[in-house]
């Protein structure tokens, strides 16, 4: 799951008169500049999403990471997560998912789940080791609804688009400041 953005500068349409600055150099200055303000903009959108990322053990919030490139004049930032559940917490599963149907076993004739709130399991639902594991106890369904989408990546999203753009905003203004350095 990663959603990415692109800023192309020559979109930008920016033209320089009189400045004494080679065409190339400032174009150079533009690329140096949204490339510097993409990485901003990009990672006040990542603190955003982790702000609003649901946390059971914190893996799904430690995993969320960011990555901007370039290539020619475009420069893409992507935000993403490795963890494959991540997909399931955004856009929900069984009824509530983009199938819209119970999930029911594929093989066996029920699914089985840890007892809730049962101390033989850890925070991930996996049994414990030796003692700490011994009279875990399990729950037998035939068919589960699933879970509610809870669109933290869509929310993170959007709380940070305001200081995404506020930064690519400010490209011309370092630009110009690179160039007069």
């Amino acid at each position: 799951m990663s959603r990415s953005s692109e800023c192309d500068l020559m979109a930008w349409g920016v033209t320089v008169h009189g400045s004494g600055q080679t065409p190339e150099k400032v174009y150079q200055a533009f690329l140096a500049a949204g490339e510097a303000q993409m990485r901003k903009g990009i990672l006040a959108v990542e603190g955003e999403i982790r702000r609003v990322t649901p946390t059971k053990t914190g893996l799904l919030r430690r995993s969320i990471t960011s990555l901007v490139t370039r290539h020619g004049n475009t420069i893409t930032g992507v935000i993403g997560t490795a963890i494959f559940y991540g997909e399931y917490l955004e856009m929900g599963t069984g009824l509530y998912g983009p199938l819209h149907h119970l999930i029911v076993p594929r093989k066996a004739k029920a699914l089985r789940f840890p007892m809730p709130g049962s101390p033989n399991f850890t925070l991930a639902g996996r049994q414990r080791s030796g003692k700490a594991g011994q009279g875990a106890q399990y729950v037998f369904v035939r068919s589960v609804k699933g879970i509610k989408p809870r669109h933290f990546f869509t929310i993170g999203m959007a709380a940070g688009l305001p200081g995404y753009e506020a930064e690519l905003a400010l490209i011309p203004d370092v630009a110009r400041a690179k160039l007069a350095a």
